[in-house]
């Protein structure tokens, strides 16, 4: 349960890294 925690937010965290990777290659 744990892991499975620490590992979500993990998703997020390269989910928000990859909009601004986007918004970087936009400007």
């Amino acid at each position: 349960m744990e892991v499975s925690g620490r590992i979500s937010p993990s998703i997020l965290s390269r989910k928000k890294l990859q909009k601004k990777s986007k918004v970087k290659i936009m400007h």
